[in-house]
């Protein structure tokens, strides 16, 4: 029943003056969208930044031709169906509708991987027939005067579209950068593990060095936590005998001191290329030269110590002893510290932290295994900093908040706005190398300086008995 009725619509839009006036309906269309887009880029180019939410698409697409070849290359497309008539030629026109649904489409922009996909492959030759065809047209009317207006506006066209961006044709992107990855890669063996700078400097060689190389990078976040995560591995890569290394493209440590011992540098690879840096919602203008150097760091886990990592100016000490201990909110507890603040010297010699409202100390690293049976008393220093509360602030004290299967909530103690010691006891079962102890409190606001939502409680020292 349907198939009839589809023919008949088909005829009837293939007849030339339905098929004129439909173009000319889409091309005043694409006309309108233009100047609507340019409006809106004009209005925002002092607030272009680099996302996908955008709605300037069309005009960023006519950069790459120059705004007349865009028009001549609308118009030619607009020639071209006017003219051709064939089933193959209507594949093309349905795959270049659903491609240019991107030129108009919110929140997908030029750097969009899903634009550039559309107009690498399919939308930029498809314009660049476009803008050929009505030359094309003229030349085959074989008339001298068409024959002469075609060869002046394909060379027209020809110098408009090299002088909108010359710099994509005579700059080499990345010209250096395989050279240079290829140097880098003579310093790698097939064992080694590979941890690297979480930088998009270092990770862009990643894929190249791994297809070409059977080199593997492995990105190191860069915090004290995941650093942690990461060392045993890396102590089970040294006792196979392979080797730890650290890529990184800044000096470690970040101050420019002397790398520890157990952090040596063994060579230095210096990077050099040239490349056409992305611009905000722009085409880019000059190519860079990239100079920088990639330092590689083997490393000795063993005896790295526990919570040390590239930004601590100093080695932490391993102060692992048996009951009873403490830490004192000094600098020295960095590493056994999560969510808390720098620390705060006080003329009486003590140094106090604020908490974030979920501070978290690394009990385990603290204290000599195994312990003695029984229960184990955690206690700490504890101040709201807050005089003008009415009530105590409530501290939750809970273990291993990070590992479920062993998490506990422990109790809950409230503390005023004076040092007060607080704590709970916990059974030495349930202690390990690995357990957390976690301060979760309310963040109020702190008299008028801080407001709610910043700081959790004042710890001056944690003891473990």
């Amino acid at each position: 029943m349907l198939c009839p009725a589809w023919n008949a619509l088909a005829d009837r839009l293939a007849a030339p003056r339905v098929r004129a006036t439909v173009i000319s309906i889409a091309a005043i269309i694409v006309f309108a969208i233009f100047l609507h887009q340019l409006r809106l880029y004009t209005a925002t180019a002092a607030e272009h930044r680099d996302v996908w939410g955008e709605n300037t698409n069309l005009v960023e697409f006519a950069f790459y031709y120059s705004t007349p070849v865009f028009f001549v290359a609308v118009a030619g497309i607009a020639l071209m169906i006017f003219r051709v008539n064939s089933p193959g030629f209507a594949a093309l026109l349905l795959m270049l509708l659903g491609s240019s649904v991107f030129l108009v489409w919110r929140n997908i922009d030029a750097l969009h991987p899903w634009a550039a996909r559309r107009w690498m492959i399919f939308l930029l030759p498809v314009f660049c027939a476009g803008a050929a065809y009505p030359a094309a047209w003229l030349w085959e009317m074989r008339r001298w005067w068409s024959r002469i207006i075609s060869f002046v506006a394909a060379a027209l066209l020809a110098a408009l579209i090299l002088l909108a961006a010359p710099q994509l044709n005579l700059s080499r992107n990345f010209h250096g950068a395989i050279a240079s990855a290829d140097t880098l890669a003579q310093h790698f063996r097939p064992d080694d593990l590979i941890l690297t700078h979480p930088t998009g400097m270092i990770q862009q060689f990643s894929p190249y060095l791994n297809a070409r190389h059977g080199v593997g990078f492995y990105t190191q976040q860069y915090n004290a936590e995941s650093w942690r995560a990461s060392m045993p591995v890396a102590r089970a890569s040294a006792l196979m005998g392979r080797r730890a290394l650290y890529v990184s493209d800044v000096p470690i440590p970040v101050d420019g001191s002397e790398p520890p011992p157990f952090f040596k540098q063994i060579m230095s690879v210096p990077i050099r290329y040239k490349y056409l840096p992305d611009g905000n919602h722009a085409l880019p203008t000059t190519a860079t030269a990239e100079n920088m150097t990639f330092r590689i760091y083997q490393m000795d886990p063993e005896r790295i110590p526990p919570g040390w990592w590239p930004e601590m100016a100093t080695i932490p000490e391993n102060i692992r002893q048996e009951l009873p201990v403490e830490l004192r909110m000094n600098a020295k507890a960095d590493p056994f510290l999560t969510n808390f603040f720098k620390p705060v010297d006080l003329p009486d010699g003590r140094s106090i932290r604020w908490t974030d409202g979920s501070g978290r100390v690394r009990i385990g690293d603290l204290i000599t295994f195994p312990i003695r049976e029984g229960p184990v008393r955690i206690s700490a220093e504890l101040n709201s900093g807050r005089p003008e509360l009415a009530a105590p602030l409530q501290v939750e004290w809970y273990l291993n908040p990070n590992i479920p299967s062993r998490a506990w909530h422990l109790g809950t103690t409230g503390v005023w706005a004076e040092w007060t010691r607080a704590g709970v006891d916990v059974d030495a079962s349930m202690l390990r190398p690995d357990s957390i102890i976690e301060l979760k409190t309310l963040r109020p606001s702190v008299g008028t300086v801080f407001p709610q939502g910043k700081l959790g409680v004042l710890v001056s020292s944690i003891r473990a008995d």
